[in-house]
């Protein structure tokens, strides 16, 4: 049987979006009759072949409830640990799938392996602006440009998660394709049940970090008319209050924004699903001229829609291929709180019944048209050739 092995630094099964990305990949390959092998920074126990899903898994992650000695030992070298690892064991798959995060220490080491088929999962092109004293001192930020910048063809493939990426590295004479942030679409069932027909229920989810106008969309419900507001519950997924408290906002912004919104912290990935359900809409804004933002995209949108949650964004990277304006979700038009306020209050004035069609219609997009088996064409290509 044709192997191939998965070489990142990710918390698998499910620990953050790209490894979750990289489990959808394991489901063509399976189906294209491949033994997948992961080897990554997971959950399962230290050096454990354990099967999930039909893929074995090996963490390298000696502690999994670390202190703070015991974070940088499992981090020290981490890449050459999952790069030998691979040799040392897996060094005859036929197809070796990385993240870009390796690209420097599988370079090195190519040779070992005894295939040169070589696929990288790009996600990103960073911005400076996302980080302090624009990434000077991010090793992060500075492995991210590298890979984007001095990736030769001779060093293999490339599966870009946006049409921005993909042209970017065609520029650079790459074989490379384009595939969106997918599902692997299980159940087609959607309820479609509205637990208040008095409220409108919105939901974040995840971390802004420096990419999601978090602040901006909060800010644009404190502009709504107050009848309007008591219609909303807004609740933040990912972080606690102590992120609001932290934003150069003044003091009576931030009680107007409790009153109206709570912060959940981080929950399992579980429960998030099981929640996501009982919204009415989710809440997503990036700015339209950041890099990072017409590279990426956002794996929030794809799971709303999984989940058969409308979506109030405005149109970044990819997402008016598969989002229509009060369609399958309510367009922002603009990166502006006030852009943001204007599209609140169409979202708030739709019916109980025009919700519904919404929320059919987001679940409908996700599986004619991000669901993995749509792609398995450009995979082929990738694979293949």
């Amino acid at each position: 049987m044709k192997r191939v092995l998965f070489l990142t630094k990710r918390r698998y099964p499910d620990g953050d979006a790209s490894s979750k990305r990289d489990c959808i990949f394991a489901k063509y390959f399976i189906d294209r009759g491949y033994e997948v092998v992961f080897i990554g920074m997971g959950r399962t126990p230290y050096k454990k072949v354990e099967s999930i899903d039909g893929v074995s898994m090996v963490s390298l992650k000696r502690y999994k409830n670390p202190n703070f000695i015991q974070k940088i030992l499992n981090h020290l070298f981490v890449e050459k640990k999952i790069v030998n690892y691979g040799i040392q064991h897996y060094g005859d798959s036929d197809i070796i799938f990385s993240e870009p995060n390796l690209f420097k220490t599988l370079r090195k080491r190519i040779k070992s392996f005894k295939t040169q088929n070589i696929i990288y999962s790009s996600v990103e092109f960073y911005s400076p602006s996302e980080y302090p004293l624009n990434g000077l001192f991010s090793s992060g930020y500075h492995k991210n440009i590298f890979f984007n910048t001095k990736i030769k063809p001779s060093d293999g493939k490339v599966i870009a998660i946006s049409n921005y990426l993909k042209n970017h590295f065609a520029n650079m004479n790459m074989k490379v394709v384009a595939i969106p942030f997918v599902i692997n679409n299980k159940d087609n069932k959607l309820d479609v049940s509205i637990a208040n027909s008095e409220k409108r229920r919105f939901i974040y989810c995840g971390n802004p970090r420096k990419k999601d106008l978090l602040c901006d969309i909060l800010i644009a419900f404190t502009k709504l008319p107050d009848a309007l507001l008591s219609k909303c519950e807004v609740d933040v997924i990912g972080i606690d209050n102590k992120w609001l408290l932290k934003q150069k906002i003044s003091k009576d912004l931030k009680n107007k924004i409790l009153t109206f919104s709570s912060f959940k912290g981080s929950l399992p990935f579980s429960r998030i699903i099981e929640t996501y359900k009982s919204y009415d809409y989710s809440l997503l804004l990036r700015p339209f001229e950041a890099r990072y933002a017409k590279a990426g995209f956002p794996t929030k949108i794809s799971e709303s829609l999984e989940y058969g949650v409308p979506p109030v964004t405005n149109f970044t990277s990819d997402l008016g291929l598969y989002l229509k304006n009060e369609i399958n979700c309510i367009e922002v038009h603009g990166d502006t709180s006030d852009a943001f306020k204007d599209a609140l209050v169409l979202a708030i004035s739709k019916t109980i019944e025009e919700i519904r069609d919404m929320k059919i219609n987001a679940k409908k997009t996700a599986v004619e048209k991000l669901d993995i088996k749509n792609f398995y064409k450009e995979m082929d290509e990738i694979v293949n050739n």
